[in-house]
C-alpha cells in the first residue's frame, strides 16, 4: 500500500473526527466510556447540524483545501522553495532535480558589476556551497548567483528541462 495514501487516509479520519469535535453533541472518543470531548467549551458556541454555519464552515475548508492543493502535490519543502524564491532555496532544487533532467532557473536580479538589470532563463552549472548558483545564459556566459555574487537576485525558480537524449531515444 502507498505510504502517501495511508496518510491521507489517516489524517482524513483524524480531521473528521476534530471538526466532530466542534458540533454539538461533541465525540466520544473513548467510547464505551460516556466521556465526551469538546472543542469549544460553550455549547452555544458549537456548530449545529444542518445550521448555515456548518455549511460556511465546509466552504472555508473547501477553499482551504484547493489553497493547499499545491503543497499536497509537491510537498510542503517544494512549495515553501517556489515561493521564497532565494538562491538558498535554488540550489536545494538544483541538487533535488540534477540528477533526472538539466536544470534552469527563471531568474529577476541585477548584476552587481554592471548594474544591468537581469531577467529571463538562464541554465545552471554547478551549485556554489549551500548559497547559490552557477548559470550560464544563451551566449555561454557564466554568472555567479547568490546574495553576496555577481548576480543579485530578487527572485531565482529552478525548474526542470527534460534530457534532449531522453526526447530522442525512448528506451533511454
Amino acid at each position: 500500500m502507498n505510504p502517501s495514501s495511508v496518510t491521507a487516509f489517516l489524517l482524513g479520519v483524524l480531521s473528521h473526527v476534530l471538526l466532530d469535535t466542534a458540533n454539538v453533541n461533541g465525540v466520544y472518543l473513548l467510547w464505551p466510556a460516556r466521556v465526551q470531548f469538546v472543542f469549544l467549551p460553550i455549547r452555544s458556541m458549537r456548530i449545529k447540524y444542518g445550521s448555515p454555519a456548518e455549511a460556511y464552515l465546509a466552504l472555508v475548508m473547501l477553499l482551504l483545501a484547493l489553497v493547499l492543493y499545491p503543497v499536497g502535490k509537491d510537498g510542503f519543502d517544494t512549495t515553501f522553495r517556489r515561493f521564497v524564491a532565494s538562491p538558498e532555496t535554488a540550489v536545494l532544487d538544483y541538487l533535488d532535480f540534477r540528477p533526472l533532467s538539466s536544470v534552469f532557473v527563471t531568474l529577476e536580479g541585477f548584476n552587481r558589476l554592471t548594474q544591468e538589470k537581469m531577467t529571463g532563463n538562464y541554465r545552471v552549472i554547478e551549485a556554489l556551497g549551500r548559497t547559490g548558483v552557477l548559470v550560464e545564459d544563451d551566449l555561454g556566459r557564466a554568472f555567479q548567483v547568490s546574495k553576496n555574487g555577481q548576480v543579485v537576485a530578487y527572485r531565482v525558480r529552478a525548474r526542470v528541462q527534460p534530457q534532449l537524449e531522453a526526447l530522442l531515444d525512448p528506451d533511454a
